[in-house]
């Protein structure tokens, strides 16, 4: 049952006193919750604490996922993996001294859901299960013995994977045994497993990473183990740790894959990761028949700075490419510091944009607009009238303040 007005007097969550739970959580277990609600449940529930809420909530949201009249809770589930990861990562202090019991209270019922008839429920218990590292021994044997009998193979990569963030010793031989099991995304939670217990991973295995990665990317809860839902780059890179020498090569393959849409969000999301090795396999596809992995292709060596110096002819043959792509093409021969960014650079200036990407939110963020022009000290004739132009036109003291300083840095050499 959910409780009174007075028991939510009582708490607190993250913006503050819980007296708005009570209607949230009248939504969730009304069936009449949307988006809106579960971000509203989020914001209030998961933050840097654990508040005094929490302890109350997650009981509540558990009788809504074991409540067989109400469909679709698979998130509610994964809004309790999103506190439980909280607690595992916050500091002892901001964690409520109610949370340690009602954890304990929880795991029964999280463990009984790793047999939910609702797949979507399944595949979201394991980002729960794998932040009880506490109580590793008690939850690890549940998930060994579900994966055998676990329908779905998506499921079943999750729940070991969750059994690789706990580190039980005993697991290794059983991880060994799930490399030959059938499904690709099972093997390859194994070989994560296993370097969890620290069993580095072999040159032999990276096909099956790679195999095992894409064949993830399409199914939709394989990486939930933090708690958070990504596409795949983010969860695999958690799983590699500090093994990002092999988080690269698997992406290199991966980009050198024939799919479209898998490439383009590969090539997006490594930019964290991005190093020259990874460039000619990027810059082959400066000519991607599908533009926005062009536009891609064309930011991520503006990304790699001076490292992608070698690719600068590629790169230019991107300037009269889908306008974005020939933007992207601009800004990295601008952070090269090549003459060819100079054209496009004097019809772009006046403008009067503040940043060099396309659009805020983009995947990158670039250097200082300032910061690029003074490294075109080389072309500064060229480039100062369109410079010129955009202060005429600031009405901005900040920017006609970085303005004035590239036209000092050019101008500085001249008078010394």
């Amino acid at each position: 049952m959910f409780y009174g007005s007075r028991v939510w007097d009582r708490l607190e969550h993250a913006q503050g006193p819980a007296t708005d739970l009570a209607d949230l959580l009248a939504q969730v277990r009304a069936d009449d919750w949307d988006a809106a609600t579960l971000y509203a449940l989020e914001q209030r529930l998961v933050g840097d604490a654990v508040h005094s809420a929490a302890p109350v909530v997650v009981p509540l949201l558990l009788d809504v996922v074991e409540d067989p009249a109400l469909p679709d809770t698979g998130l509610m589930v994964w809004l309790i993996g999103r506190i439980a990861w909280v607690a595992r990562t916050a500091r002892p202090e901001a964690i409520d001294p109610a949370w340690p019991d009602a954890w304990e209270r929880a795991l029964p019922r999280l463990l009984a859901l790793t047999d939910h008839d609702d797949s979507y429920v399944r595949a979201w218990v394991p980002s729960a299960l794998a932040a009880a590292v506490d109580q590793a021994d008690l939850v690890w044997p549940v998930l060994r013995d579900r994966v055998p009998v676990e329908p779905d193979a998506e499921v079943a990569a999750a729940l070991v994977l969750a059994a690789g963030w706990l580190g039980v010793p005993q697991a290794r031989d059983w991880f060994a045994g799930l490399l030959d099991a059938d499904a690709v995304v099972v093997r390859m939670a194994a070989v994560l497993g296993l370097r969890h217990l620290g069993v580095p991973i072999e040159e032999a295995q990276l096909p099956l990473l790679v195999e095992g990665f894409v064949k993830s990317f399409e199914l939709d809860t394989v990486w939930c183990v933090s708690g958070r839902r990504t596409t795949g780059v983010p969860g695999l890179a958690r799983e590699l740790g500090d093994d990002v020498p092999t988080l690269r090569k698997i992406l290199v393959s991966v980009i050198g894959l024939d799919d479209v849409l898998l490439r383009y969000h590969v090539m997006m999301q490594s930019v964290d990761v991005l190093h020259p090795s990874m460039l000619p396999a990027i810059a082959a596809w400066l000519t991607d028949p599908d533009p926005p992995n062009r536009f891609v292709a064309g930011y991520l060596p503006a990304a790699a700075g001076t490292d992608a110096a070698p690719y600068a002819d590629d790169i230019a043959t991107r300037l009269t490419d889908w306008p974005p792509s020939a933007h992207a093409a601009m800004v990295a021969l601008a952070v090269l510091g090549d003459e060819r960014a100079v054209e496009p650079l004097v019809r772009w200036l006046p403008e009067g944009r503040t940043t060099l990407v396309m659009a805020e939110g983009d995947f990158w963020t670039p250097p200082p607009l300032e910061e690029v022009l003074i490294g075109m000290r080389a072309h500064a004739d060229a480039l100062l009238p369109a410079v010129r132009e955009r202060l005429d036109k600031s009405a901005d003291e900040a920017e006609s303040a970085a303005f004035r300083r590239v036209v000092e840095a050019w101008q500085a050499p001249q008078r010394q």
